[in-house]
C-alpha cells in the first residue's frame, strides 16, 4: 500500500470499511458516496492529492468499503462503471 493510499485511508476514518468493518488491506477500496467517480472532472494534480490536501472535502464525498460492499452499493444503485455505461444487474440476483 503507499503512504498515499494509507493517509486517505486513514482521512477516511481507518483501514475497514464502513459498512461492514473487513480490515483486510487488500481488499478496500475507495468509494465515491454519490457514485459519481465517473463525472468528476480531471484536476490538474492527481485526484489521491487533491483529497489528501482536502481532507473535509474527502471526508464528505468518499467511503472506505471493502470489494464485496463496494459492488453490492454500486449493483443496488445502478450507478456507472469504469466502461461509462451503467451496471447491469441480473434479475436472478438475490440481494439480501
Amino acid at each position: 500500500m503507499t503512504p498515499e493510499r494509507k493517509a486517505l485511508l486513514e482521512i477516511l476514518g481507518g483501514i475497514q470499511c464502513s459498512l461492514c468493518g473487513y480490515d483486510d488491506y487488500r481488499a478496500l477500496e475507495i468509494d465515491h458516496i454519490f457514485g459519481n467517480g465517473q463525472e468528476m472532472p480531471l484536476a490538474k494534480k492527481p485526484i489521491m492529492n487533491y483529497y489528501l490536501e482536502n481532507p473535509d472535502i474527502a471526508c464528505e464525498e468518499l467511503q472506505v468499503l471493502c470489494a464485496n460492499c463496494h459492488k453490492i452499493k454500486t449493483l443496488n444503485n445502478q450507478e456507472r462503471t469504469g466502461r461509462g455505461n451503467k451496471t447491469s444487474i441480473n434479475p436472478h440476483d438475490i440481494y439480501i
